[in-house]
C-alpha cells in the first residue's frame, strides 16, 4: 500500500477542508493538468495559500483557474465548493466588469494592483449584496518568466463599513433630535437619516391621529418636492395597506415587499429601487397606540438580517425616547401654566370667601362675648361657650390672613409707614407670650438694644411678623427655650427669633417661604395650619424693603432673621405717614389664645378614660384638644375611649390596648393619620382593626383616596354626632362577627389532621400554627412561633430557598406546590433533614387582597428515606454492574430494557450515556434464538424460577454473532411480575471448542463403532469355538467381550451427546408395559454385579415412550449405583405412580455426593470425585440421561448425603 506522501506531493499537504478538496480534485480535466506537472511557482503559491490564515485565492493559466483556502470560503460564500477549479470569469461573473481591468493589467502588463475598501456588488447566495474588500492582485511568473497566474490577498471590510455608517447615522440622530416639540423631533430625525442614502433610499414619518383614524406624513426624505410616491394621508379605518395597519394596531415592526404597486420609489445611492421597506412603530409612554410610524426604504443590496434590524430598532428607540421626552416637556409646561392659573384663581376665591366669612364671624364673636359675660350661665355651658369662642377666634385669624394675601397679590395692600419706637413696640408685643411660654416650661429671653436711628414700619404688619414668628417657634419647641433679639447692623434693623425646637430638614429650607408649603411629619404641638404664615411674613417684610432668612438644624432648632433698612428713603414716599383706607385688625388675643390651647394640648395628652367596665375599647387620635375632648364626651357612654395626640402616640396605644376600632384625624404632627392607617394595616396583628379617618378635605376624590389606602370608613368635617355613632356601631358589629368567624376557622385549623400554618405580611409573621406543624418545626410550644417572623422563629430554615417561595406567593398571589422537598431543622437539639410535600396558598382578605401565606405540609420523611435506600442500593448495583466483565441487565414487565451495564452497551455499539429506553435487545438476538428466549422468559415468569439459555448476540462493531449464556431471574413486587434481572456471559470461545470437541467425538464414535462391532463379532465366534473345545482360555475371551461392551456403551453415550448437541437425538415413542422394562434391565445388569438389586413398588402400567432410551437411562443409573457403592450389599429400585406420572428411584448406600455438587452432576463431563479415588467413565452418562427424560416431558434429579449414599429419581408422564 502506497503512503499518502507518495500519492499527494508535499506542497499540497495540510490546508484543512480546502487542502483536502484540492488534493482530491481531478485536475486532469482542467487546462492545468496533474499537480506534478504544475510550475514550481504555482506549487510555491499554493503552499503559501494553504499555510496562511488570511483569505487568499490564486488564478492560474489563461482562464485563471481558481484555487482558494479555508479563510476565503466566507468570501465565495454560496459558490463554495463549486468555485474550485473554475475559471475566474465564471466564478466572479457578477463583478467581472469591476475586476477584469485589474486582472488584465496583472496578466498582460506584469503589474500588480491594490485597492482599499472596494465596493463590489456580489451575488453569492442567490441575491445581490453590497460588499467591501481591500485586496491586491500580484502577478506570478511561470517557468518561462512570464505571468502565468496571479495571487490575491484579501481583507473583508464589509462589516466595518456598515458599522461605521450606522454609527455615524446614530451620532447625527442623537445630535439633532433633542427637541422640545414632538413634530420637530420627527423632522430632525429625518434630516439625520437623509445622509445615509445607501441604507435608506427613502424614509417617512407618519404621525398617528389621537383617535387612530388616520396617519399623516409629516416628515420625509428621498422624494423630490411635490413628487411623493407614497400616500401623505393613510385612512386607518379603511386602508388597503394591511402591513401598515398591523404596525399601528399591533405595535410591531413589519417588513413589506414592493410587489410593483409603487413604481417610482427613490433609489438613493443605488441603481435600482428598494424591493422591501419596513414600518417601525414609535411607541407612546402613556398611550396604548403608537405616536407615529417610521417607514424606511431598505437598501436593495443588503439583506434584512438581525444586524440591520437592530440598527433600525436603535434609530426608532432614539426617536421614541426623544418624542416622549418632548411630549412630557409640553405636558409639564401646560401643567405648570395650569397650576399658576389655579393659584391665581385660588387667591381670588379666598379673597371673596374671606370677606363673606368676616361678617358672620363678627356677629358670632360679639354674641359669644355677651353670653360669656352673663353671670347666670352655668359652668358646664360656660366651658362649651369658651371652646366655641376660641375656635371662632382661630377662624377669624385665618380669614384675616387670607385677606392679607389677596390684597398683597392684587397690589391693594397699602402700607402706612410711620416713625416708630421699634424697641418699645417689640417688647410690648413679645410680652404677650411670656406667661404662655413660662407655663409650657420653656425659657424666654428678649434682648432689644437701644436704637438711635429712625425706624419706619407699618405697625400692624410688624405685629403680624412678631406674632407669626413667635407662635411658630412655640409650636415646634417642646424643650429648651425661645429668644428674641433686636439690633442694628450696617444700616439695617435686624430681628432674630431663635428656638431650640425640632428644626427643619435641609431639603425643606428653600421651600418654607413658599405659599401653602408645610413641612411634613415633624414633631410639634399641633399639625394645624394653612402653610401660608411664613409666606405672608415674607411678603410683609418685602413691603418694608427688607428680607427674611432661615437657618436650621434638625433636632437643634431654628433661627429666623428679618432685615429692614433703617430710615425711609427706601420706602414709597406716598405711603410714609399715609392714612390707611381700611383698617385690618388682627387681635393679639387670637394668637395668644391659640398658643394657650397648644400648651393645654401638650401638657395633658391623655384625656382620662372613664367607666371601662364591660365596654369595648376604641382609640381616638387628634392633635386638637377641643376636638379630642368633644369626641371623648360623645363616645364615652358606649365605649371605653383611649385618646392619642398624634400617630406615634396612637400606634403605641394600639399595641398596648388592642382597641376594637381606631378613629383618627388625617392631619396630625409627628405621624399623620394616613401613615398611621398604613402602619396599622401593614401589621398582621392589627390589620383587622377598622380605621375611620376624619378630614376637613371634602369631595369624592378625597374619599376615594382614603378608601384606596385602606381606610374602612371616611368622615368629612363637619359631621353630625348621630352619623359618627352610627358608623362606629356598624364597624364594631362587623369586627365582632369577623373575630367570631376567625375563632371558628382557627379552631378548625388547630384540629386538622395535617400540618397547617398561616403567616401574615411581608415578614411572614406566624398567625396560626397547629400541633402537627409545631411537631414538624421541632419547637416545644406554639408560643415560640406565634407573633414572630417565620425565619426568625425557625432561623435554620433560612438560606434554604424557602424565603423566596413565601415572598413569591405573597407578592404574586400564585399557588406553589412542592411534591417533595427537603428541609434542615434543629429538633431536640439535633440537626435533622425532613422531607415534606408542601402546598403554599395565598391567604386573602375579604377584598381578595393577599395578606399572607397559608401552607399545608405532609411529612413524607419515612417514604423518601426508604426510597433513597432503594436508590442508593440501585446506584451501588449499577456501579458494580458497570465494572463487571459480563453483561448485567434489567427489564420492566414488558421486557423493555431499563438498565444495561457499560460492558453490554459497548458490545452493542452504544455510548455509556445512551438512552436505554431506545435500546431494543431483541434486534441483537439471532433470529433462530429469539423465540426460545421469549419462551424461556415467559415460563420463568409463570413458574417464578430462574431461566438459563444459550443464545447468539450480534456484536455491532464486528458485525458477527457470538454465543452467550443468558441467565435471568424474575422480579416481583406485591406478588406482581415487574421484570427480570439477568446476566449474559460470553461463552463463544468455549462454545466453539465444545462444538469442535462434539464434532470430533461424533466422528470418532462413528469411526470406532465399526471396528468394535467387528471385534465383538469375532470374539463371539472365538468364544463359541472355545466353548465347544472346552478350553480354559474361554474366560479371557468373555472378559474381553465384556470390556468391549463397556467400550461400546461409552461410544454410544458419546454419540448420544453429539446428537443432543446437534439437535438430532430422536425418540421412537410407542406404548409398552413398564414392568417388562424393569425386569429386562434387572436381568441384564444383575449378572454383571456382585450387589443384590431389589425392586419394589408398582410398575405394571402402560407407558408411552421410547423403550430403548428409557432402558438406557435406568441401566446408566444402576451402573452408577454399582460403580459408586463398591462396598455395599444391595441396590434398590423403587417405582410408584404419582398423579399421572410414574416415578423411579434408584437408591444406593455408596460414597454419596456433597450437597454443593448436586447441581453439577448433570453437566457434561462432570465426574464425582468425593473420595479421591478414580472411577472410570466420561462424565456424560447423566447428561444424556437427563436430556432423554426431559424429552419425555419428565425430570431427573438426585438426593444424597456424603458417605451415606445417593438416590436418583426420574419421573415421566404415563402418556
Amino acid at each position: 500500500m502506497e503512503l499518502t506522501e507518495k500519492k499527494f506531493p508535499p506542497f499540497l499537504s495540510g490546508g484543512g477542508e480546502m487542502g483536502e478538496r484540492i488534493r482530491n480534485f481531478d485536475w486532469s480535466k482542467t487546462s492545468l493538468g496533474e499537480p506534478h506537472q504544475w510550475d514550481e511557482s504555482l506549487k510555491t503559491c499554493i503552499r503559501i495559500m494553504l499555510s496562511s490564515t488570511q483569505p487568499i485565492w490564486i488564478g492560474w493559466g489563461s482562464d485563471l483557474i481558481k484555487f482558494y483556502n479555508d479563510p476565503y470560503k466566507a468570501i465565495v460564500g454560496g459558490k463554495h465548493p463549486h468555485a474550485l477549479g473554475m475559471p475566474a470569469r465564471i466564478v466572479w461573473s457578477d463583478i467581472w466588469s469591476d475586476i477584469e481591468p485589474m486582472l488584465k493589467k496583472v496578466m498582460e502588463e506584469d503589474t500588480g494592483t491594490y485597492v482599499e475598501s472596494q465596493l463590489l456588488i456580489m451575488e453569492r447566495y442567490g441575491y445581490k449584496e453590497e460588499t467591501y474588500y481591500t485586496f491586491s492582485y500580484t502577478p506570478v511568473l511561470g517557468n518561462d518568466l512570464k505571468p502565468a497566474g496571479m495571487i490575491c490577498y484579501n481583507t473583508a471590510d464589509t462589516e466595518r463599513i456598515l458599522n461605521e455608517r450606522a454609527l455615524e447615522t446614530l451620532k447625527q440622530l442623537n445630535a439633532l433630535i433633542q427637541k422640545d416639540a414632538e413634530d420637530e423631533v420627527y423632522r430632525q430625525a429625518i434630516n439625520a437619516i437623509s445622509s445615509n442614502t445607501r441604507d435608506f433610499p427613502f424614509a417617512i414619518v407618519y404621525k398617528i391621529a389621537e383617535d387612530m383614524s388616520f396617519a399623516e406624513a409629516i416628515a420625509w426624505t428621498g422624494f423630490e418636492p411635490g413628487n411623493m410616491e407614497s400616500p401623505v394621508i393613510i385612512d386607518l379605518r379603511n386602508s388597503d395597506l394591511p402591513n401598515f395597519r398591523t404596525a399601528v394596531f399591533e405595535q410591531k415592526t413589519v417588513v413589506s415587499k414592493n410587489t410593483g404597486r409603487w413604481k417610482d420609489l427613490p433609489k438613493g445611492t443605488w441603481d435600482i429601487m428598494p424591493d422591501h421597506y419596513v414600518h417601525v412603530p414609535i411607541k407612546s409612554a402613556t398611550e396604548t397606540h403608537p405616536l407615529a410610524i417610521m417607514t424606511f426604504g431598505l437598501n436593495p443590496y443588503r439583506k434584512f438580517d438581525g444586524r440591520f434590524e437592530n440598527f433600525i430598532r436603535q434609530i426608532a428607540d432614539q426617536v421614541t425616547l426623544n418624542a416622549n421626552n418632548a411630549l412630557a416637556y409640553q405636558a409639564e409646561k401646560k401643567r405648570k401654566e395650569a397650576l399658576e392659573e389655579l393659584d391665581r384663581a385660588k387667591t381670588i376665591f379666598f379673597t371673596n370667601i374671606s370677606h363673606e366669612f368676616r361678617t358672620p364671624l363678627t356677629l358670632i364673636l360679639g354674641n359669644l362675648d355677651e353670653i360669656v359675660a352673663d353671670k347666670f350661665v352655668t359652668a358646664g355651658t360656660l366651658d362649651k361657650l369658651i371652646v366655641t369662642r376660641r375656635n371662632a377666634l382661630r377662624l377669624l385669624k385665618l380669614v384675616n390672613t387670607l385677606l392679607d394675601f389677596s390684597r398683597i397679590e392684587s397690589g391693594r395692600h397699602l402700607a402706612s409707614f410711620t416713625k416708630t419706637d421699634i424697641v418699645a413696640i417689640t417688647k410690648n408685643l413679645t410680652a404677650n407670650f411670656t406667661s404662655v411660654i413660662d407655663k409650657a416650661g420653656l425659657s424666654f429671653e428678649i434682648n432689644a438694644q437701644p436704637i438711635q436711628q429712625a425706624v419706619y414700619v407699618d405697625r400692624q404688619m410688624w405685629e403680624k411678623i412678631i406674632f407669626n414668628l413667635l407662635s411658630n417657634a412655640f409650636k415646634y419647641t417642646l424643650t429648651g427655650g425661645i429668644s428674641v433679639k433686636l439690633f442694628t447692623k450696617e444700616e439695617q434693623l435686624v430681628l432674630q427669633v431663635k428656638d431650640t425646637g425640632v428644626g427643619i430638614p435641609q431639603q425643606e429650607l428653600p421651600l418654607i417661604f413658599d405659599r401653602f408649603h408645610r413641612v411634613q411629619n415633624v414633631v410639634g404641638r399641633s399639625h394645624e395650619g394653612t402653610g401660608i404664615g411664613l409666606s405672608l411674613i415674607k411678603e410683609l417684610v418685602q413691603l418694608h424693603g427688607g428680607s427674611i432668612t432661615a437657618e436650621s438644624e434638625p433636632g437643634r432648632g431654628s433661627i429666623f432673621t428679618v432685615n429692614i433698612p433703617l430710615g425711609k428713603d427706601h420706602l414709597p414716599a406716598s405711603q410714609v405717614n399715609a392714612v390707611l383706607t381700611e383698617e385690618t385688625e388682627i387681635p393679639e388675643m387670637a394668637f395668644v389664645e391659640e398658643v394657650n390651647v397648644l400648651v393645654r394640648e401638650h401638657t395633658s395628652k391623655d384625656l382620662p378614660a372613664r367607666d371601662v367596665s364591660n365596654k369595648l375599647p376604641i382609640l381616638v387620635a387628634d392633635d386638637n384638644a377641643d376636638m379630642l375632648h368633644y369626641l371623648q364626651s360623645l363616645l364615652e357612654n358606649e365605649y371605653t375611649v383611649i385618646t392619642a395626640v398624634n400617630g406615634v402616640d396612637a400606634l403605641q396605644k394600639v399595641e398596648a390596648h388592642k382597641p376594637y376600632l381606631v378613629l383618627s384625624d388625617v392631619m396630625m404632627p409627628v405621624m399623620n393619620g394616613i401613615e398611621l392607617l398604613k402602619t396599622i394595616k401593614a401589621n398582621v396583628e392589627t390589620e383587622s382593626i377598622p380605621v375611620i379617618l376624619l378630614t376637613a378635605r371634602a369631595g369624592e376624590e378625597s374619599m376615594i383616596e382614603g378608601y384606596e389606602i385602606g381606610a374602612d370608613d371616611y368622615l368629612v368635617k363637619p359631621f353630625s354626632a348621630k352619623e359618627l355613632l352610627a358608623r362606629i356601631r356598624a364597624h364594631i358589629k362587623i369586627i365582632k362577627t369577623k373575630r367570631h368567624l376567625q375563632s371558628h376557622l382557627r379552631e378548625f385549623f388547630m384540629q386538622a389532621p395535617v400540618s397547617i400554618g398561616v403567616v401574615k405580611g411581608p415578614n411572614h409573621v406566624w398567625e396560626i400554627v397547629n400541633q402537627n406543624m409545631l411537631k414538624i418545626s421541632g419547637r416545644q410550644t406554639i408560643e415560640e412561633l406565634l407573633g414572630k417572623p417565620l425565619f426568625k422563629s425557625i432561623p435554620e430554615g433560612a438560606g434554604q430557598g424557602y424565603e423566596e417561595v413565601f415572598d413569591s406567593v405573597y407578592k404574586t398571589g400564585h399557588r406553589v406546590v412542592f411534591e417533595e422537598t427537603s428541609l434542615d431543622l434543629i429538633r431536640k437539639g439535633n440537626k435533622e433533614t425532613v422531607y415534606l410535600k408542601i402546598i403554599f396558598e395565598p391567604y386573602r382578605n375579604e377584598d381578595g387582597v393577599v395578606t399572607g401565606v397559608m401552607f399545608i405540609a405532609y411529612d413524607i420523611t419515612e417514604h423518601v428515606t426508604a426510597r433513597k435506600r432503594v436508590e442508593e442500593s440501585e446506584y451501588r448495583f449499577k456501579g458494580m454492574a458497570n465494572e463487571a466483565p459480563i453483561f448485567v441487565w434489567l427489564t420492566d414487565k414488558d421486557l423493555r430494557t431499563t438498565f444495561l451495564n457499560k460492558t453490554g452497551l459497548t458490545y452493542f455499539g452504544y455510548p455509556e450515556n445512551a438512552d436505554i429506553s431506545k435500546l431494543s435487545w431483541k434486534t441483537f438476538i439471532h433470529p433462530e434464538d429469539l423465540a426460545h428466549v421469549l419462551d424461556a422468559m415467559h415460563q420463568s415468569a409463570i413458574d417464578k424460577t430462574p431461566y438459563s439459555i444459550e443464545i447468539r448476540l450480534r456484536n455491532e462493531e464486528a458485525g458477527e454473532y457470538r454465543w452467550f449464556l443468558d441467565k435471568g431471574v424474575p422480579r416481583y413486587e406485591n406478588n406482581s411480575f415487574i421484570g427480570f434481572v439477568g446476566t449474559s456471559m460470553d461463552i463463544h470461545d468455549q462454545k466453539i471448542k465444545e462444538q469442535a470437541k462434539d464434532e470430533f467425538i461424533s466422528i470418532a464414535g462413528h469411526e470406532l463403532k465399526t471396528p468394535l462391532t467387528s471385534a465383538k463379532a469375532y470374539l463371539q465366534i472365538a468364544c463359541d469355538a472355545l466353548n465347544k473345545e472346552k478350553a480354559n482360555s474361554v474366560e479371557y475371551v468373555e472378559r474381553a467381550a465384556n470390556s468391549l461392551d463397556k467400550l461400546n456403551r461409552l461410544i454410544a453415550e458419546l454419540l448420544d451427546m453429539s446428537r443432543i448437541q446437534n439437535g438430532k437425538l430422536q425418540l421412537n415413542l410407542a406404548p409398552f408395559n413398564f414392568q417388562t422394562l424393569i425386569s429386562s434391565v434387572l436381568e441384564s445388569v444383575q449378572p454383571t454385579s456382585k450387589h443384590h438389586i431389589l425392586h419394589n413398588g408398582n410398575a405394571d402400567v402402560t407407558v408411552t415412550g421410547d423403550r430403548e432410551r428409557l432402558q438406557q437411562v435406568l441401566i446408566n443409573l444402576l451402573n452408577n449405583a454399582i460403580k459408586y457403592s463398591p462396598g455395599a450389599g444391595y441396590i434398590t429400585v423403587h417405582t410408584i405412580i404419582v398423579d399421572h406420572n410414574i416415578r423411579v428411584a434408584v437408591k444406593d448406600s455408596g460414597i454419596g455426593i456433597a450437597r454443593n455438587n448436586l447441581n453439577k452432576i448433570f453437566q457434561r463431563f462432570y465426574r464425582v470425585d468425593e473420595t479421591g479415588k478414580a472411577f472410570h467413565g466420561l462424565g456424560i452418562g447423566l447428561y444424556v440421561a437427563a436430556d432423554i427424560i426431559q424429552r419425555h416431558g419428565g425430570k431427573l434429579w438426585a438426593e444424597s448425603e456424603l458417605g451415606k449414599g445417593s438416590t436418583f429419581f426420574f419421573e415421566i408422564p404415563l402418556n
